[in-house]
């Protein structure tokens, strides 16, 4: 039976391009999709403004029906863009259990962050001491926004993630220590989005504990990449 999971994972949809012959996962093309000109190359392109695009140009008749079967439609074409599909939301995947339960996915979601993520990461770990030491907030809150500062994802719908089971599991310390750079990217986008509407939530966050369990997760990931 194949399982339904909400938002397009980096893992998944890098074990869906390892499964295509020249088909290849971007993370973090600097380009905005919705501008850019076609594209030759076969792939699922993630742009730093969150959209994602699947482009099948070149591909067989079965890769196609395979994305397909994925993607459920879930993809536009614009017009002249004969053989590249966008979306400004995130696409609901339909991912076969074999791909969900690979053990390469599983790997990648926990030790291979992508080049971008190591600078912010490294910045997030850097602060793991300094909220160990149980300071009032207001004399680490500097150095808090400091380190989540490139965290915040664009386009992202934090409103309606902040009920989903994934940000359930990800406030439970540990769901938390198997987070991902993606996950604790939509932990923190979460964070800063609503302390700009409720004063207060990163505060509360630090005084529970979550920001310092977020720091130990970077620095986890950091170690092991």
């Amino acid at each position: 039976m194949p399982i339904t999971t909400p938002t397009p994972s980096t893992a998944i949809a890098s074990a869906i391009a390892e499964r295509l012959p020249g088909f290849t996962y971007t993370q973090g093309a600097d380009f905005i999709i919705r501008d850019a000109p076609r594209l030759g190359q076969p792939g699922i392109y993630e742009a730093r403004n969150g959209e994602l695009a699947l482009s099948t140009e070149g591909t067989t008749h079965e890769q196609r029906s395979f994305l397909a079967d994925i993607f459920q439609g879930q993809f536009r074409r614009y017009t002249g863009q004969h053989a590249l599909y966008f979306t400004t939301q995130c696409p609901t995947l339909h991912i076969p259990s074999y791909l969900a339960t690979s053990s390469a996915v599983e790997h990648k979601a926990t030790s291979k962050p992508s080049l971008a993520d190591i600078p912010r990461l490294t910045r997030l770990a850097g602060i793991v001491p300094i909220l160990s030491q149980g300071k009032p907030f207001a004399t680490v809150e500097s150095s808090i926004l400091q380190a989540m500062a490139g965290w915040c994802k664009l386009g992202f719908n934090w409103v309606a993630w902040i009920e989903s089971d994934e940000a359930t599991r990800l406030r439970d310390p540990d769901g938390l220590d198997q987070a991902t750079p993606a996950q604790l990217e939509k932990l923190l986008t979460a964070m800063i989005r609503s302390d700009r509407f409720a004063d207060g939530t990163i505060e509360d966050a630090y005084s529970s504990g979550l920001i310092r369990r977020i720091a130990q997760r970077a620095a986890a990931i950091v170690q092991q990449s």
